[in-house]
């Protein structure tokens, strides 16, 4: 007992001279050890076991007779559509090395054929062809007037060269004599031959058009080149910058660059906080306040950090809380103190206000 009295005196701080008051005490201290504690651990472990997280199979029953059920069911699909489902997976390799090949490889090489000057197979007439026509409308004209008119050398060639230029005067004129009487001269006069001679004609005049066609073509051959490859490109250039976005804003890269500017808009706010005139108080008289061009100057710095919090990830909140801070740091009833200890605690919160890191 003497000993008991000295420990409960030590540790308590209390004298308990009389021996009566300490059998008490050392009685309500095993009372509060013995029974109440464990009462209380008891009623504390009967109340968890009501309103605490219930067990696995009470939380997940559902997903798992609709995973067990839904499993049955594909790997019954699965076991009767294997054959179908090889089919499939090479019909979509093929498309792929198809499109990878017909509309990406070899349009990029004729490209690079048509810069280097390699592939000329885009033309509608030769030039060859061109001449030759044109030569043997000459002949015909020439051998016309000769038999017709009775021209000398020198006339022939003159005639040559009109109808280089397109000039065939004297052949319509011999078509017009031979029309007044149609039946007689195709029988026994020119008509038949002026026609042949405007066929001719015709023909050539048609092969001139196709040459100015061929050399637009031709001029534009880049052109039509790009344009063959570019919607193959685009298609993979926005397949390409969706995964990209996509694997930015799981990884966080995005965010990451939105470090530049929201910095930049935050630092601009600390300088506007930091020009406040000293002399301006509340009606209080608890803290300094900004202006009306100074809180002007808050909102639209604000506003653009608001503008860049559109783009934050949307996972743990992370967009929320970072509008909450916005709030605060645009709210007029704020003071400057107030509003320096959310610019402080937002640098501490996101890691993407902090140069060196990411979020």
């Amino acid at each position: 007992s003497t000993e008991n009295a000295l420990v409960l005196t030590w540790t308590t701080g209390y004298d308990f001279k009389d021996n009566k008051d300490m059998d008490s005490l050392i009685k309500a201290l095993d009372d509060i050890t013995m029974v109440m504690i464990p009462k209380c651990e008891e009623q504390y472990n009967r109340v968890i076991g009501i309103y605490g997280k219930p067990s696995f199979l009470t939380r997940y029953w559902a997903p798992l007779t609709l995973l067990y059920f839904g499993g049955n069911v594909a790997v019954k699909y699965v076991s009767r559509q294997q054959d179908n489902i090889k089919i499939w997976m090479n019909e979509a390799v093929e498309t792929a090395q198809d499109f990878a090949i017909h509309w990406l490889w070899e349009p990029m090489l004729k490209v690079w054929d048509t810069i280097r000057m390699k592939d000329q197979q885009l033309a509608l007439l030769s030039k060859e062809g061109l001449r030759s026509d044109m030569e043997s409308l000459e002949r015909m004209v020439a051998e016309f007037g000769r038999d017709h008119y009775h021209f000398t050398e020198e006339q022939v060639a003159q005639l040559s060269s009109q109808v280089r230029e397109g000039d065939l005067s004297s052949v319509l004129k011999a078509y017009e004599e031979a029309i007044k009487s149609p039946v007689k001269n195709a029988l026994r006069g020119d008509l038949i031959r002026t026609l042949l001679i405007q066929v001719q004609k015709t023909k050539v005049d048609v092969d001139l058009a196709m040459a100015a066609l061929d050399k637009l073509l031709k001029s534009n051959e880049l052109n039509f080149a790009f344009l063959a490859v570019a919607p193959s490109m685009i298609l993979m250039w926005a397949v390409g910058a969706w995964i990209k976005g996509t694997w930015q804003k799981r990884t966080g890269v995005q965010v990451g660059k939105l470090g530049t500017p929201m910095r930049d808009s935050l630092r601009e706010v600390e300088r506007v906080l930091n020009q406040a005139d000293t002399r301006s108080k509340d009606k209080s008289g608890n803290g300094l306040k900004l202006s009306c061009e100074q809180q002007g100057l808050v909102l639209c710095e604000v506003h653009l950090l608001r503008t860049y919090a559109q783009r934050l990830p949307q996972r743990n909140c992370i967009r929320e809380k970072f509008i909450e801070d916005l709030r605060e740091l645009e709210n007029p009833n704020y003071n400057l103190e107030q509003r320096f200890r959310t610019i402080q605690r937002m640098a501490r919160t996101w890691g993407f206000l902090t140069a060196s890191q990411r979020l």
